[in-house]
């Protein structure tokens, strides 16, 4: 019904290029299309992945907020994925997943050539 909350969120944030262990921001934003406010009734993150407490709990009809995330990559090189679950008053959308997803690539390596001391 139109007179209902409605959850939009991107279902997939991509962080690419990450370093081995390095931290990288997520800001993942949810809207509400609907006309009643949407209840963000619990957020839970992933372990590796610290969300802001600070963020707005009740989001207005036609309104957005943005969760600020703050994940660390694997230290292994490769693809890596993490998540974020919400749980809100939208009937048609209870519980919604948030992938945060990406890849980690090798820091580059010095050029050996240039870190020879000059005589």
């Amino acid at each position: 019904p139109p007179n209902q909350p409605v959850l939009k969120v991107q279902p997939e944030y991509r962080i690419e290029n990450c370093r081995p262990g390095a931290s990288a921001s997520v800001a993942v934003i949810v809207c509400n299309h609907g006309l009643r406010p949407l209840k963000l009734l619990k957020v839970t993150p992933a372990a590796e992945v610290k969300l802001n407490p600070e963020y707005v709990k009740e989001v207005p009809g036609g309104g957005l907020v943005v969760l600020r995330c703050e994940l660390t990559a694997p230290a292994a090189t490769g693809p890596f994925e993490r998540s974020i679950k919400i749980e809100c008053n939208d009937p048609q959308r209870p519980v919604t997943d948030i992938k945060l997803a990406g890849t980690v690539v090798a820091s580059p390596q010095p050029d050996q050539a240039s870190s020879k001391r000059r005589r």
